[in-house]
């Protein structure tokens, strides 16, 4: 199941998706991605989740509703038995702390590919940080790389602003070196996950990632694919 509706992603689609969640029989969807525009409905989109925790193994949210902090609603109490087959994410604006308690708390060990689109980091030290220096800081690094780990591919796109600082011709090299030396040191039983910065997961070519070689993929293809603003993985 997969709906983008509204180009500005401020539509509802209440009424479908009560439908869907009515009518469909228990854990049939394998894959959940919506992006839409409304807080209400949050309860929606968890009783359909909760219809098909058996099931899924992919689960999606953005669009406005992300401003309201829909992903530890719809989750809330759960954990990875519940999900058991959940190995891809795909969620727009989380905040620093919903990374560190569902994330990392819950559901990380069992990831495949995580993508986080523009994450709101929270005030720290009295010191705003992007999301980049965040999760390498010193009291996130170690329970963010080990935790994740059977991560193949990480996808972390930040918020223009704070992406300016890395346009430089070996700006986006080093940061993805940097989180390679983190997984490397935290999650050495196991090669540090493709990372990038600039592609996010097409919900049109979703089978596509969901198969075993993805990171097989990405590496035959990024030149291609311009991986990374053309600075490779």
């Amino acid at each position: 199941l997969i709906i983008t509706k509204s180009v500005s992603l401020h539509s509802s689609n209440v009424l479908f998706l009560q439908n869907i969640a009515d009518t469909l029989p228990p854990q049939q969807l394998q894959t959940i991605c919506i992006w839409d525009g409304q807080e209400s409905n949050k309860l929606v989109i968890k009783k359909l989740t909760d219809k098909h925790n058996e099931t899924l193994s992919v689960f999606g949210i953005g669009g406005r509703i992300c401003l309201y902090r829909p992903f530890s609603e719809i989750f809330i109490g759960d954990d990875a038995t519940t999900f058991s087959q959940l190995q891809i994410l795909t969620v727009s604006c989380l905040s620093t702390n919903e990374i560190v308690e569902l994330l990392v708390g819950d559901f990380a060990h069992q990831l495949r590919v995580l993508e986080l689109f523009c994450p709101f980091v929270l005030e720290l030290d009295g010191n705003s940080a992007d999301i980049y220096e965040w999760i390498l800081g010193e009291s996130t690094v170690k329970l963010f790389c080990s935790a994740l780990s059977n991560l193949e591919v990480l996808m972390c796109q930040a918020f223009p602003h704070d992406m300016q600082q890395y346009m430089t011709d070996t700006g986006w090299t080093e940061l993805r070196q940097r989180f390679e030396a983190a997984f490397n040191q935290y999650r050495p039983h196991r090669p540090a996950p493709i990372i990038l910065f600039d592609l996010g997961i097409d919900l049109n070519k979703m089978p596509q990632w969901t198969q075993p070689n993805i990171g097989e993929y990405l590496l035959k293809h990024q030149q291609e694919l311009e991986l990374n603003f053309g600075q490779g993985i």
